[in-house]
């Protein structure tokens, strides 16, 4: 369906944009090309949003009449199973065995920024979900992925989820590099979620990397604190820390917060000047009054929806599964009108998509242009590896045999089957490394004489 109605691929499901669209198991999963800063991560993400869109309508031509595909941005599907939305960042070799033993490791001191971040990036749920059932539908939480954490670190994603996954696949050059592998935030539709949420991260991975954050707070039980703050939409709620006090999200992220402003003002240009702004402007506004961000984060957003539609029938959160009747005369639930509003909130159609119709009617604030996204639907970043990639797909498709994140295979038939072209550092295969390279080759072969000089 991809190759016929939407876009170039190769077998192994690269794109010509430098991202990978394939299925994981029974659904769908789409990941960005690598990203040299946060905004562009929001570009190729909301990219793949259009991406899905168009492969599920060319899909649908294919299924029987009043039978369709529709596809949700979301991590759950209210009945008590969870999907993720993973976030992979690069850091240090040296930084992530840094320790003299497994608890001296310079990631634990990540975790509460982590446990606390969903204050600014959770895309908010009805109700808590424990053993594939809802026991609590009057709870409006903050984060959708929170249930579902149930260890510190571990390898696994399905099976004991962890709020860090060690899983050592780096992608790159494994003697320089381990890709940090996070499985606990939301899919957001929110631009500014998005962006907040990786620019953050990657700004306390740097000052980790540095050694500026070795006194960070610890948190004492984080898998149950990450529940206890996804649980109070007023960010109110202290959970205990290591050396006996009680620290709410805001508090904690406010440390982190000063940290890099201390870091920035002694590293200048070294952090993303954006990203710290964003940052501040959201704690600063959690601590005094959440409802400040109703245009930009995604469970206030979606909590300004719900709360509308109660008042609407002059309910309020108690009266959950009280009977109402509609304009139509019909007897119906408020908690399945309530349950739709939630749901249609991720739908990735345009048309018919909440987050999408209050963007396109201004409500809700955008960090980036329609162009920027449908030149990225098809383009790659030019700042990365995945240029090289997307490229070389896009011009020598035919001689491709196999593509992979650090490697393309070429077969150029009988005198040169079979070159390796390893791409072990993403910070090469830019544009302005290779991008001459490219377009002066009008063979693969004549590509490969290039690159090994023979």
């Amino acid at each position: 369906v991809l190759r016929e109605h939407v876009i170039v691929v190769i077998e192994d499901e690269i794109l010509v944009n430098g991202a990978r669209f394939y299925i994981d198991h029974v659904h769908p999963k789409y990941s960005t090309p690598e990203c040299a800063n946060a905004r562009d991560v929001v570009i190729w993400e909301r990219a793949g949003e259009r991406i899905l869109n168009l492969s599920m309508i060319a899909a649908n031509q294919f299924l029987p009449p009043g039978q369709e595909i529709v596809i949700y941005k979301d991590n759950t599907d209210r009945k008590g199973a969870t999907y993720g939305s993973h976030e992979n960042y690069l850091v240090s070799r040296a930084c992530w065995n840094a320790g003299r033993n497994w608890s001296d490791m310079p990631i634990w001191r990540l975790i509460p920024f982590l446990v606390s971040r969903q204050i600014f990036c959770g895309s908010g749920k009805i109700g808590i979900e424990k053993d594939r059932r809802i026991i609590n539908p009057y709870v409006y939480q903050i984060s959708q992925r929170a249930d579902f954490m149930e260890t510190e670190m571990a390898v696994s994603t399905t099976l004991f989820r962890p709020i860090i996954n060690t899983r050592d696949e780096p992608h790159a050059d494994p003697d320089k590099y381990h890709r940090l592998h996070l499985i606990l935030g939301d899919a957001n539709m929110s631009e500014w979620s998005i962006f907040l949420k990786l620019g953050a991260t990657a700004i306390v991975l740097q000052m980790m990397e540095d050694g500026f954050i070795a006194d960070a707070p610890e948190i004492s039980n984080p898998v149950s604190a990450i529940k206890a703050i996804s649980r109070d939409p007023t960010c109110r709620r202290s959970v205990m820390m290591q050396n006996g006090e009680k620290m709410t999200a805001v508090e904690i992220q406010r440390w982190y917060l000063a940290k890099a402003k201390e870091y920035a003002a002694s590293n200048p240009g070294a952090v993303d000047k954006a990203a710290l702004e964003a940052w501040d402007e959201a704690v600063e506004k959690i601590a005094q009054d959440p409802r400040l961000l109703a245009k930009k984060v995604d469970w206030l957003i979606k909590k300004e929806l719900l709360e509308a539609e109660l008042a609407r029938w002059d309910a309020s959160w108690n009266d959950y599964h009280r009977k109402i009747i509609t304009v139509r005369g019909e007897e119906e639930y408020l908690s399945e009108r309530l349950k739709m509003i939630e749901l249609q909130y991720h739908d990735i159609r345009p048309e018919y998509g909440l987050y999408y119709l209050l963007e396109s009617c201004g409500e809700v604030e955008r960090l980036t242009k329609n162009e920027e996204i449908e030149n990225a639907v098809f383009y790659p970043p030019e700042d990365t590896r995945a240029y090289f990639r997307g490229h070389c797909i896009r011009k020598f498709r035919e001689a491709i045999e196999s593509a992979n994140w650090d490697c393309l295979v070429f077969n150029c038939g009988p005198e040169r089957p079979l070159e390796r072209i390893r791409m072990i550092d993403p910070a090469k295969g830019t544009k302005a490394l290779t991008g001459e390279l490219i377009k002066s080759s009008r063979t693969a072969a004549d590509l490969i004489s290039k690159i090994k000089g023979k």
